[in-house]
C-alpha cells in the first residue's frame, strides 16, 4: 500500500498545502515547533479518525478556523486507487471515500491502516491496560472480519445490562441480558484469543532476538479469574456491580500482561528496555496484520531517534525497512534512517510550510 498525497487546510500550524510522498522512507525535519508531528498527525487523524497527540480534536482546528479539512488519495495492495476526505467543524464530521459519503470512518480505516509510534507508545509499557487493549482492538478490527459485528452486539448487550445495574433492577430483566451478555462475551472472548495465539508468536518472535527481552512472556488475561469462568464471575460480582452501576466482568477488561518468572515485566525492565517493549509490542501486531493481509500498514515514526539510543533503533528499523513498507518519519535531522532506506524523500518542514528537498 502506498500514500500517495495528502492535502490539508486548516490542521494545526501547518499552511494549507498539498504534499506528495515516496513509497520508501519520507523523512520530516525541522527545528522544534515547524509542525513536521503535526504533518503525522494529520495523516493518522484521516486514516482512523483519531489523533495520537490529543483525544479531542478541537485541539487540531488551526487559530482562526472553524474546523480542518483533510484529503488524500492512496493505491492498495490490489494497485487499486483510492481517495478519502474528511472535514471536522464544531464536533461535526463529514466523510468522503471514493466519493461516496461515510456516515462512520470504518470504511476509510479498513482501508488504509496506519499506525504511529511515538513517545507516548512506551505507555503500552508504563501505563494500564486501556493502551494495550487499544492496540489488540486494532489488529483485530483488521485481521478478524467478525470482529466489529460481535463488538457491536456485545457493546449492545453490555450498555443494557449497565443500564439496569444503576437503576438496581434486579429481576428478570436484568437476568436476560446477563444471558445475552454472556452469549456474546464468550464469542468475542473466543475472538480474542484466536488473535492472541498468533500476536504472541510474532512478539515471542522478535524478543527472542533481543538478549535483554528475550526472557519476556506475554500472558492473556481475558478479563476474568480463569480458574472460576465467566459466568461464575458474573454471579460473584453482582453485588458490586450493582453498587457501582457497570459490569466488570467480560472481554472489554482484557489485557496483555507482561512477566518475567511470573512477575510483573516493569520490575525487571529499564526504562529503556521498556520502550523498545513497548514499540516491539506495536511491530509485533504489524506484523500480524501484515501475515493476515498481504500488506503493511503507512508507518509514521515520530521522533524516534530521540527515544532509542542508535543500537535498539537500528534493531527496531532494520525489519520495516526490509519489509518495504511506506514510513513518514520526522526528526531534527534524518540520522541513522537516512543510512538505512536507499529510497528516502526529504522534506523540509519551517513554520508549518512543507518543501521537498533533493531525492537522495
Amino acid at each position: 500500500m502506498h500514500l500517495n498525497h495528502l492535502h490539508l487546510q486548516g490542521f494545526r500550524n501547518l499552511q494549507a498545502q498539498k504534499i506528495e510522498f515516496l513509497s520508501g522512507l519520507n523523512f520530516f525535519y525541522g527545528t522544534n515547533g515547524a509542525g513536521k508531528t503535526s504533518l503525522l498527525e494529520a495523516v493518522h487523524v484521516l486514516a482512523s479518525g483519531k489523533s495520537f497527540r490529543n483525544g479531542q480534536l478541537r485541539h487540531c482546528v488551526q487559530q482562526g478556523h472553524a474546523g480542518f479539512l483533510l484529503q488524500a488519495g492512496w493505491t492498495g495492495t490490489d494497485g487499486k486507487s483510492n481517495k478519502a476526505g474528511v472535514q471536522w467543524e464544531k464536533g461535526q464530521w463529514q466523510r468522503r471515500f471514493n466519493a461516496v459519503t461515510q456516515e462512520h470512518h470504518l470504511r476509510i480505516a479498513r482501508q488504509l491502516p496506519c499506525i504511529a509510534l511515538h513517545p507516548r507508545t512506551q505507555q503500552l509499557i508504563a501505563g494500564g491496560p486501556e493502551g494495550r487493549r487499544k492496540l489488540f482492538n486494532w489488529l483485530m478490527f483488521h485481521v478478524e472480519p467478525d470482529f466489529m459485528p460481535i463488538w457491536k452486539r456485545f457493546s449492545t448487550a453490555k450498555s443494557h445490562r449497565n443500564v439496569l445495574l444503576r437503576q438496581q433492577r434486579k429481576g428478570w430483566e436484568l437476568d436476560e441480558w446477563t444471558r445475552q451478555y454472556l452469549q456474546v462475551a464468550e464469542q468475542l472472548h473466543a475472538v480474542q484469543k484466536r488473535v492472541f495465539q498468533s500476536f504472541a508468536g510474532h512478539l515471542q518472535n522478535l524478543l527472542k532476538q533481543h538478549p535483554h527481552l528475550a526472557s519476556v512472556d506475554i500472558q492473556f488475561y481475558p478479563g476474568w479469574s480463569k480458574q472460576e469462568g465467566l459466568q461464575a464471575c458474573l454471579q460473584r460480582s453482582l453485588a458490586r456491580d450493582l453498587e457501582q452501576g457497570h459490569t466488570q466482568c467480560g472481554p472489554h477488561r482484557m489485557d496483555l500482561r507482561l512477566r518475567i518468572d511470573n512477575q510483573d515485566a516493569r520490575e525487571w525492565l529499564s526504562r529503556g528496555q521498556q520502550k523498545l517493549m513497548a514499540y516491539e509490542l506495536v511491530l509485533a501486531a504489524i506484523r500480524d496484520l501484515s501475515d493476515e493481509l498481504d500488506q503493511w500498514p503507512v508507518l509514521l515514526l515520530d521522533d524516534l531517534q530521540a527515544e532509542l539510543d542508535e543500537g535498539n533503533l537500528q534493531y527496531l528499523l532494520q525489519p520495516i525497512q526490509q519489509s518495504g513498507a511506506q514510513v513518514l518519519a520526522n526528526g531534527l535531522e534524518p540520522g541513522l534512517l537516512k543510512h538505512l532506506w536507499s529510497d528516502v524523500a526529504l522534506f523540509h518542514v519551517k513554520q508549518g510550510l512543507i518543501q521537498r528537498q533533493d531525492k537522495r
